[in-house]
């Protein structure tokens, strides 16, 4: 049996990142142990191999950070081939010989089959050399080596009973090396596999660097003598670490300055921008009344944003047939801020608020939206709850309420009374959402039973497991899992939400058929724009667009 440990400090990141990997790692007897943490990452992995070893038929131990998504669906049979040496005791995905400190990365670099995905800037990727099958240099191969990446470790159970973490060298650093010195110490073997882990992790890859050094000095002189002798006069050394420590003080001076600079030109362009926006504005409203008159009744103008992205062309509509100049958004997930981004790049919008609906959300997440909200004059990011009258109030007035993805979601408060809660407060509703296509009322979708709830949403793993959970409680939501925003909670038709929005005094003005949902059998996307002058305009105006 192979044992899974994760020590969580944060119950989101653990279920949006470890959880992911750790389900498409595992066996049917596998075992995952979340333990919430209790100190120091040695402290809480020694907690977590003393209940692995109570495991008589454990094969390997799996320690893997709350961040990392391990990627590979035949997990199992790589660390069991790599186990097979019985001299194996510790063995990760990345790693390197000639290693002289905590400092891994700094000896020669055999095998890394990770990638880093970090948040900021839009998010992107940096792959290590051994992440891609067809990019893998000749020189990279997995096998024995030096130490590892602790960001994902596999412990034999002779590691698993023999080993611990030395609780007594700090509270973060070095417990990767360590451990494995102690396994090289005692005879055994430390080595790479070719499975692969997505780290997803900030661009600050050390947050505390006086932590960090007094860690790399203690190890050390712990193992001072066993480590690899480079042939040099430690004098030389010392004046050399000295040369090199100043020589990096100045190339940090100098990115201090470079990105000073940077931010001194962008202030710049952000002045002639704004001022080009001024002159431009006249000019927007003066186009506005004749798209208006030019408008088409397809589901979206060919070549037009709609076309490309068709949810996108609703923002588009409200901007340019209803002329809004401000709005709040609110949104959910990976794609977080998209939606306000593009409202706000519009050249006659000239402010908005961008609101997290979950409960809980990733710092990584938010810090990347006010990266890119600071470069856009006008776009606030609210961190605050979305169900709380006073986020409406921190909003006030805008001339439109952007939700995608949003109402489908929706528990507590229901998606009906996010409407109602946010109506008082905006001219118009911009709305993109799966529509319940399989009966002519509203649905609880948890409440058609397992199979007809599994057989209409998408075939994701949080729906999969929903029912095995329904009652068990969400530490991050703070609430149960039949409640999550993880999982599709409402079956609604056009006929509802037209029905409720106009209780709200809104009428629909335009409406998209984006056609039937890929993955939900009973769902079809659609977007919608309500809006209040609709509801007002006199008998025998033209009907809403199609």
């Amino acid at each position: 049996m192979i044992v899974f440990g994760t020590a969580v400090t944060d119950s989101e990141t653990y279920e949006r990142c470890a959880a992911v990997g750790i389900r498409r790692a595992a066996e049917p007897d596998s075992e995952a142990l979340a333990h919430h943490t209790a100190g120091s990452v040695f402290r809480n992995y020694n907690l977590l191999l003393d209940k692995a070893a109570a495991f008589d038929d454990l094969e390997a131990l799996v320690l893997i950070h709350q961040d990392v998504e391990l990627a590979d669906q035949d997990f199992a049979a790589k660390v069991r081939e790599a186990l097979g040496d019985p001299d194996v005791a510790i063995v990760g995905c990345a790693g390197a010989v000639g290693v002289r400190s905590i400092a891994w990365w700094q000896g020669a670099v055999t095998w890394a089959g990770l990638t880093h995905r970090y948040p900021e800037y839009g998010g992107g990727d940096f792959p290590a050399i051994s992440w891609r099958p067809e990019t893998i240099p000749s020189y990279a191969s997995p096998g024995e080596v030096d130490s590892i990446d602790g960001f994902v470790m596999v412990l034999s159970p002779w590691a698993v009973r023999e080993l611990r973490f030395d609780e007594s060298l700090g509270k973060l650093h070095g417990y990767d090396f360590d451990i494995c010195m102690q396994a090289r110490a005692a005879g055994k073997k430390v080595a790479t596999a070719p499975f692969r882990a997505i780290h997803h992790h900030s661009l600050e890859l050390i947050s505390d660097p006086e932590n960090w050094i007094q860690t790399y000095i203690r190890l050390a002189e712990k193992w001072e003598g066993q480590l690899p002798d480079t042939g040099a006069d430690p004098h030389r050394r010392a004046v050399r670490a000295e040369a090199e420590a100043a020589c990096a003080r100045a190339i940090m001076v100098s990115f201090q300055m470079r990105a000073q600079a940077a931010k001194r030109q962008l202030e710049r362009v952000e002045r002639e921008l704004d001022q080009t926006r001024r002159r431009l504005e006249p000019a927007g409203r003066e186009r506005a009344p004749k798209a208006r008159r030019g408008a088409s009744a397809s589901d979206g103008a060919s070549g037009s944003p709609a076309s490309r992205q068709p949810k996108l062309g609703a923002v588009d509509y409200a901007v340019e047939e209803l002329g809004i100049e401000s709005f709040a958004s609110l949104e959910f997930g990976q794609a977080y801020g998209q939606y306000a981004f593009h409202a706000i790049d519009k050249p006659t919008v000239r402010r908005g608020a961008l609101v997290d609906v979950r409960p809980s959300r990733p710092r990584s997440h938010l810090l990347s939206a006010l990266e890119q909200a600071a470069e856009r004059p006008g776009m606030r990011v609210l961190d605050t709850s979305f169900s709380d009258p006073r986020a409406v109030d921190e909003i006030g007035q805008v001339d439109a309420i952007l939700l995608f993805d949003v109402l489908v979601r929706m528990v507590d408060p229901d998606w009906d009374r996010v409407l109602r809660l946010y109506a008082p407060a905006t001219a118009s509703f911009v709305i993109a959402n799966p529509q319940w296509q399989r009966g002519d009322a509203t649905v609880r979708l948890i409440d058609l039973g397992r199979d007809s709830y599994l057989e209409a949403v998408p075939p994701w793993d949080a729906h999969r497991e929903l029912f095995d959970r329904l009652h068990d409680w969400h530490e991050a939501q703070q609430r149960q899992f039949r409640d999550t925003l993880n999982v599709w909670q409402w079956g609604i038709t056009d006929a509802d939400l037209q029905a409720r929005m106009g209780d709200l005094g809104f009428a629909l003005a335009r409406e998209w058929r984006l056609g039937p949902h890929r993955e939900a059998a009973g769902f079809a996307n659609k977007a919608f724009v309500f809006s209040r002058s609709a509801a007002e305009a006199p008998a025998g105006s033209p009907a809403p667009q199609r």
